[in-house]
């Protein structure tokens, strides 16, 4: 048994040079195997794996970052045993391949296969890993995975590592940010002075929360800086990033990491932002809902009310930056569920509410539904009613929903069959779990009804 990491990239076109067969699939699954090598596979099942636990991957760890696409987005962890097969992509033909681990080497049966090698190789490599070892005070892993997820280490002279570092220094950056955002490094000395000095301009009080601007190409920061100027002239003694920051009540690194992913901020104009955020924060958006999706900043603030508006009549809340910007038929389409389910549940909206009002009860009784099973808060109007109409009718209470609160999931057309069918036994089910067994196991249960009913027809 040992550990892979299991990479997913949707509809994403990989460069020219990895050949068109891989251009028209839609799905790609990538394994790295710990701690050095990485396969690119197109096979959409893999055998003998068990996924644990999904996490984001930070993306300064991809490889593929100076290809700019496909980007790295999310990862499983797994366990797989090995042997393990799977479908290898090489240059220009699609394989069949095994891997088989001996000593944590990756060993593959057909040498066309494309392997990506974590532990560095060329000579350039292993200079940039050995001074990355010394600046950082960290250990050849972390620096190969350092130098191999940043191409650019291996192209400059380590002196310019060393520069840079002394230069972040000098800069008041503490060895600790260094160490996390080593990446900072990789730049050509001259680059690194010249996006330090611009970076400097950006009224930033601590020259920290920059950092991510380092991401930035030259022309894209001189751009910045003069829009941060341009900013501070014609409207209010704040830029930018100060007001976002503010408004946000978030930090100005926070806010620079967003202005890096969502690039359209940088030019954007001042005050169609200001504009947008001050709708969006009125209408009650949270604003970690806002940092996470900000694309609702590229839609007129005329629309952005009109939308919120229909939605606020609705009564759907909470409220996502996605109903902003998403297109028509998709927000009717959820403003018309709403709707229905407000006929069905009332103007109070909940499931709490209706069921104490259908089964006659006090609201702290079907409260415990709730806690044992919060799920149920999502199951749509139309289909509760069903349930409850059906349970009601032949003659279950609340206690029984209860102790078996997943009926609620459950389709009323498979439920009435299965008491039809009991009914014909002459035994009417005393809990509800009946309805909610698997098929096999409700085939087993009827079998038991069957039997005990001949039973007592011969008697």
């Amino acid at each position: 048994m040992m550990e892979v990491i299991l990479f997913l990239a949707r509809g994403r076109y990989w460069p020219e040079k990895y050949g068109r067969l891989m251009q028209e699939c839609q799905q790609y699954w990538i394994l790295q195997v710990i701690p050095y090598y990485q396969i690119i596979g197109r096979s959409p099942k893999l055998s003998c794996i068990l996924p644990t636990t999904t996490q984001l991957i930070p993306q300064q760890l991809s490889w593929w970052n100076s290809f700019r696409r496909p980007r790295l987005r999310y990862h499983d962890l797994v366990a797989v045993n090995i042997p393990l097969t799977i479908e290898a992509k090489s240059h220009h033909k699609i394989v069949n391949t095994s891997c088989e681990v001996e000593n944590t080497t990756l060993a593959l049966n057909d040498s066309d296969t494309h392997i990506f090698d974590f532990k560095c190789r060329t000579a350039n490599e292993i200079r940039a890993s050995s001074c990355l070892q010394k600046l950082l005070c960290i250990d050849i892993e972390k620096a190969d995975i350092w130098v191999k997820a940043n191409r650019s280490f291996s192209l400059i002279n380590p002196a310019d590592i060393s520069l840079n570092y002394k230069a972040c220094l000098d800069a008041d950056i503490s060895e600790a940010t260094i160490r996390e955002n080593a990446w900072l490094l990789s730049y050509p000395h001259n680059i690194f002075k010249t996006k330090m000095k611009l970076i400097k301009n950006m009224f930033f009080t601590n020259f920290q929360n920059g950092i991510p601007l380092f991401r930035l190409g030259i022309f894209r920061l001189l751009a910045l800086s003069k829009q941060l100027i341009y900013d501070v002239r014609w409207y209010g003694g704040s830029n930018r990033i100060q007001y976002l920051a503010e408004q946000l009540q978030c930090s100005m690194f926070e806010v620079c990491q967003l202005i890096v992913k969502y690039q359209f901020m940088q030019n954007h104009p001042f005050d169609k932002l200001r504009d947008t955020l001050k709708i969006l924060l009125h209408y009650r958006i949270e604003r970690e809902a806002i940092m996470n999706d900000c694309w609702a900043f590229r839609q007129n603030p005329e629309t952005i009310i009109d939308r919120l508006e229909r939605i606020r009549e609705a009564g759907i809340f909470p409220v996502k930056p996605w109903m902003v910007r998403c297109i028509e038929p998709v927000i009717a389409r959820r403003i018309n569920k709403e709707s229905h389910r407000r006929a069905i549940l009332g103007e109070n909206g909940t499931i709490i509410y209706y069921l104490s009002e259908r089964f006659q009860c006090d609201e702290n009784k079907v409260a415990v539904i709730l806690s044992k099973l919060p799920q149920i808060k999502h199951v749509s109007g139309p289909k509760t009613k069903k349930v409850v109409d059906f349970l009601i009718e032949n003659e279950y209470t609340i206690e029984h929903v209860i102790r078996v609160p997943r009926i609620l999931f459950h389709g009323v057309e498979k439920a009435q069959k299965r008491l039809n069918e009991l009914l014909e036994y002459g035994h009417k089910p005393k809990s509800l779990i009946v309805f909610c067994k698997t098929e096999k196991e409700y085939n087993e249960y009827l079998e038991r009804i069957k039997k005990k009913w001949l039973k007592n027809e011969k008697k």
